[in-house]
């Protein structure tokens, strides 16, 4: 399968488009026909590793040295199930899904490995890959803070 990989820290230009193995998906997993994907700040800032000075070092130690552990960037992505692990209850062969991957990355490839418990959700009849694919990590940072604040009832004046 074809994936865009990054091969270093640094400006777009270390994205590079190879040929690489197809992921084979765990139990709890599900494999992923990439639709469509999304780039968005954070994998600018893991590209170009754009973090505070002091952040760099812990940076390094966390994704790896030169180039990210994880070549193939991405966090969100919207496509359909080609395959489910055996232990996958809730999705199936064909179903549409948006999805956020989180730290595995995966995104910016032909097929990605999501686990069928992290941020995923089938698509709703009428909705498209384009749209969904901006879904996972748009609703999910606001999603984020809301729980963390108590949200009064309003009162009509």
């Amino acid at each position: 399968m074809k994936a865009v990989i990054c091969t270093a820290y640094g400006p777009p230009n270390v994205l590079q488009l190879q040929e690489v193995d197809q992921p084979v998906p765990k139990s709890d997993e599900l494999l992923i026909r990439v639709h469509t994907t999304a780039v968005h700040a954070g994998d600018r800032r893991l590209r170009s590793l754009d973090v505070p000075a002091l952040g760099k070092l812990p940076m390094r130690i966390v994704v790896a040295f030169k180039a990210p552990r994880q070549p193939i960037l991405g966090v969100v992505l919207a496509g359909e199930v080609v395959e489910t692990g055996n232990r996958v209850e809730h999705f199936k062969v064909g179903d549409r899904v948006y999805a956020l991957t989180g730290m595995r990355l995966g995104g910016y490839a032909e097929y990605a490995c999501v686990k069928a418990s992290n941020c995923i959700e089938c698509m709703p009849n009428n909705a498209n890959f384009v749209g969904e694919a901006s879904l996972p990590f748009g609703g999910t940072t606001p999603l984020h803070f809301l729980r963390k604040v108590k949200i009064e009832q309003a009162r009509p004046y």
